[in-house]
């Protein structure tokens, strides 16, 4: 099996502290099979799978010579996909953000051009708490408010997913973000 890589955001430490505090606050392990640990909170930007290598690298080099802008992040909502009752994935929303969306439309129009498949869906920007539903019930509402917290965006990292490690995600590459707004 070919290892799956993906481009994302990774978390700071204020977002990753509130994101253990939403965990227990929801009781996450008690609905959940998979928590999400600590070193591994990011916001992905667009899932590769297993994509070609080649055309892989060559979507890094040309998104090097980009000038995407570093951004700040907030997160003031948790919410779910899936059904209400069993959901598959408990996550913090991001507040809404130009620049995210200008980056992700950057990313998704340089990958078609190397005939990766664009996703179908909408991007929904997500930070994963918890995944896999349990038996029982989840309880919370699904969609939740939250205190506020925001970070600094400033790096566009190209992970590899090992399955099997911890930390599950490892950083292969950083691009530093331009100038902020």
């Amino acid at each position: 099996m070919s290892a799956h890589y993906f481009l994302g955001f990774h978390a700071d430490i204020t977002v990753r502290e509130k994101a253990v505090q939403m965990q227990h606050k929801l009781q996450a392990a008690d609905y959940f099979r998979h928590l999400t640990g600590p070193q591994d909170f990011h916001v992905t930007l667009l899932f590769l799978g297993g994509w070609v290598q080649g055309r892989r690298e060559k979507l890094w080099t040309q998104l090097q010579d980009k000038q995407l802008p570093a951004f700040s992040l907030t997160f003031s909502r948790y919410a779910v996909f899936g059904r209400s009752e069993r959901p598959r994935v408990l996550f913090l929303r991001p507040d809404p953000e130009g620049a995210l969306d200008e980056i992700y439309q950057t990313v998704i129009r340089e990958a078609a051009r190397l005939d990766f498949p664009v996703p179908a869906r909408g991007y929904h920007p997500h930070l994963t708490l918890a995944k896999k539903a349990g038996k029982r019930p989840f309880p919370e509402p699904v969609y939740g408010d939250m205190e506020p917290v925001t970070m600094p965006v400033q790096k566009l990292t190209l992970y590899k997913v090992r399955p099997e490690s911890n930390p599950r995600y490892q950083a292969e590459k950083t691009i530093d973000l331009g100038e902020r707004r």
